[in-house]
């Protein structure tokens, strides 16, 4: 049994779900922990008190679980496993004493750090990590079955110079949701570098628009400043339809290119028909952290997010720092 910790007690961390695995869903790091059969939750750090008061109050996973206000009290509890959910621009300080402390298997919140000399300095201290610790980045999408079909969807488009274009649409913040379908973006094109920018509108500072180009094609990760709902989807053109990941990645549908009736020898889209079962991929999203949980915990295989896949979207966010006003 792997013993956890958790550095952050706030809604990612357990407050989602209560920390708890229902047996319908699991959201919160604490509950994935719960439902794991080879994890048990056995700290908590928050330097906050009255989140402290809050996790001690309403959590209702199994326990007991220590609460500690300080990260020598928290280590000192034999982690095998710690879940950073403290607030991104913390994630640096705290991996960075996950990694001193010799912790083995770290799950990360998106994103990793929110500048660059934060995530080159850990990249510089993981490498002199003797064995490297475990890492994976809690980009969850990357593990969903819909996103599997459609990155073979798009990576055959991409053999066969059929893939026109890519547009990504996000809202409620780049840091804080865009990255998510930034990140979905380096994993469908296998692209660990970033390109620069081909062009970039900052009329939202939280909600930034940006183009670039990946393998010849042009694509655009479009924000939607001030909007009051989660918009997250992602649309791939090719010759003969249109792909697209919408509800936030929760359903793949296609719009296959067919004879338009009404102009004889022009062509339309047909109606967006699902790849996969859509009761299947919304079940899915809610199992996203948990299977996050479950290639964190299984080391047999390479991991589909380890933290130096994160460097596309890390360095996205540095060139975006760099070009504010």
């Amino acid at each position: 049994m792997l013993r956890a910790g958790i550095i952050g007690a706030g809604r990612i961390a357990w407050s989602y779900d209560n920390g708890i695995w229902d047996g319908a869903r699991s959201v919160s790091h604490a509950a994935c922990l719960h439902r794991h059969p080879d994890t048990t939750l056995a700290a908590v750090f928050e330097p906050l008190p009255e989140a402290r008061t809050a996790f001690q109050d309403g959590y209702k996973g199994p326990g007991p679980v220590a609460v500690c206000d300080t990260l020598e009290a928290f280590f000192a509890h034999d982690l095998d496993l710690v879940a950073v959910a403290s607030p991104s621009e913390t994630h640096g300080e705290h991996i960075a004493a996950c990694l001193t402390a010799g912790v083995p298997r770290l799950w990360v919140e998106k994103p990793v750090t929110t500048d660059a000399a934060s995530f080159e300095a850990l990249t510089r201290q993981l490498a002199d990590c003797a064995p490297p610790p475990r890492i994976v980045v809690n980009y969850f999408r990357r593990f969903l079955p819909q996103v599997a079909e459609a990155k073979k969807r798009l990576q055959a488009a991409l053999r066969h110079g059929t893939l026109r274009r890519v547009d990504a649409t996000y809202s409620r913040a780049f840091v804080v949701n865009g990255v998510h379908f930034l990140d979905l973006i380096g994993y469908l094109f296998d692209a660990l570098e970033a390109p620069a920018f081909d062009w970039v509108d900052r009329a939202g500072s939280a909600d930034p628009s940006f183009g670039m180009t990946l393998d010849g094609v042009p694509v655009a990760v479009m924000g939607i400043p001030n909007l009051g709902y989660h918009a997250l989807d992602l649309r791939a053109v090719t010759d003969y339809g249109r792909l697209s990941l919408i509800q936030g990645a929760a359903e793949l549908t296609w719009e296959a290119k067919q004879p338009n009736p009404d102009f004889p020898g022009f062509f339309n889209l047909a109606p967006a028909r699902p790849l996969l079962d859509p009761k299947t991929t919304s079940a899915a999203m809610l199992d996203g952290t948990y299977l996050s949980l479950c290639d964190l915990v299984d080391a047999s295989a390479p991991s589909r997010a380890p933290m130096e896949a994160s460097a596309f979207t890390q360095t996205i966010l540095a060139r975006l720092a760099e070009s504010a006003p």
